[in-house]
């Protein structure tokens, strides 16, 4: 006969064959801690399983039972037990988020690294149930932080992938690998891209991920972002650097996966935010397309980005080489210089003609009154005359992007 505690009639009535749960069980499980140390005493086997592969101190790891589980772990019930699913006791607690029972576990001496059928840690199962604590615990007992499953994800990518702060921070100041890759290539920080994450994105870009990291389709995280039009880590990635203009797999660039994807999700920001960086705006993918022509509506506000600033930035070389001295165009500098500046955003092949045919010869004093309204003084000095331009370089490309106009007056 199975032991009962005598106390209670709950563990005797809730005992019965369909699950396999033994009075045991059903104490631990409801945190009856008097029964457990008579259930004890009277001979209980500790590491009986019902028909899941369960055991009793699964049961109170899992309803967070600290109490129970120091009875159980005292009388020398098995702590590396697993159920039919391959999880442990320290599972369930890490999962479930009872970082007393992780405690109490910890301080046994449980098996920290042990894994589940599909290869999941308690540490990443922590990471899954967003239990801060718990991961803070099995850090600092010296769990494994880099541990894989069977596809290839690390405790940080679980962490990335469902947006828990605080279990990211945790893990980057344990030291975790932030450039770890699982089966498809992808890394922690392409997660949070993908899924705009941008505080984890910030957190992981501080912590110097790698940028430019592909995964088995050649894209990286900026690509990622661009995909699914998370245009604040576009912004966050181009400014730590992030390459604009490589090419994934299909041989598509971040701005074509912008304007053919990203573009659905709303705005055309992240178009604006590559632009806006300098992205090349006439790369071709493998089939001769540029990313103008790739976007998924030839009328989005994305082509028109694209077209304003391949326009401007024709406008800018045009006037610069006029200005330090070139000798292009066919009317002179003067005339030159004014119709490029005075031009119709649009009028790209006109401006392009200008650029490609003649030669001019008029001197570079001339271009300077034109472009900057006022008698030149040739005499100036080339860091003064560097940095004017500068300034009004910033303004063509202020107007260019952020204009309702179709008409830009520099």
């Amino acid at each position: 006969m199975a032991a009962t505690c005598g106390v209670c009639t709950g563990c005797a009535r809730y005992e019965h064959k369909a699950h396999g749960w033994t009075a045991l069980m059903i104490a631990c499980g409801d945190g009856h801690i008097e029964c457990v140390r008579k259930l004890v005493v009277a001979g209980a086997a500790l590491d009986a399983r019902d028909v899941s592969g369960k055991t009793a101190l699964m049961f109170a790891c899992y309803n967070g039972r600290c109490g129970c589980v120091r009875e159980l772990v005292a009388a020398g019930a098995a702590l590396d037990a697993r159920d039919v699913d391959g999880q442990t006791a320290l599972m369930a607690a890490c999962y479930n988020g009872h970082c007393d029972c992780v405690r109490e576990l910890v301080a046994a001496s449980v098996a920290l690294d042990d894994c589940d059928v599909s290869g999941q840690t308690a540490l990443m199962l922590a990471c899954i149930g967003n239990h801060c604590v718990c991961v803070c615990e099995l850090a600092a007992a010296g769990a494994a932080l880099d541990e894989r499953t069977v596809n290839g994800w690390t405790a940080l990518m679980f962490a990335c992938n469902r947006n828990r702060g605080a279990c990211v921070r945790e893990l980057v100041a344990a030291g975790a690998a932030l450039d770890e890759h699982d089966s498809d290539g992808m890394t922690a920080l392409m997660f949070a891209s993908r899924d705009g994450y941008i505080e984890r994105v910030r957190e992981l870009v501080t912590a110097g991920a790698a940028l430019d990291a592909r995964n088995v389709s050649g894209m990286t995280a900026l690509m990622c972002a661009c995909r699914d039009g998370h245009s604040a880590c576009v912004r966050e990635l181009v400014a730590a650097g992030a390459a604009l203009d490589v090419c994934a797999t299909c041989e598509w660039t971040a701005l074509m996966y912008a304007c053919r994807y990203g573009c659905r999700y709303g705005p055309s920001e992240c178009v604006r935010a590559l632009v806006a960086a300098g992205a090349e705006l006439d790369k071709r993918d493998g089939k001769g397309r540029t990313a103008s022509e790739i976007a998924w509506n030839k009328v989005t506000e994305s082509v028109i980005v694209i077209e304003r600033a391949r326009a401007m930035r024709a406008m800018y070389g045009c006037a610069r080489v006029l200005l330090m001295g070139g000798r292009h165009g066919p009317g002179g500098a003067a005339a030159c210089v004014r119709h490029v500046l005075s031009s119709v955003v649009f009028v790209v092949p006109l401006v392009a003609a200008c650029v490609r045919r003649g030669r001019c010869v008029e001197s570079r004093a001339t271009c300077e009154t034109v472009v900057f309204g006022a008698t030149a003084d040739v005499t100036r000095r080339e860091d003064e005359h560097v940095e004017v331009w500068k300034q009004r370089r910033r303004r063509v490309w202020a107007a260019c992007l952020f204009s309702d106009s179709h008409v830009l007056s520099v």
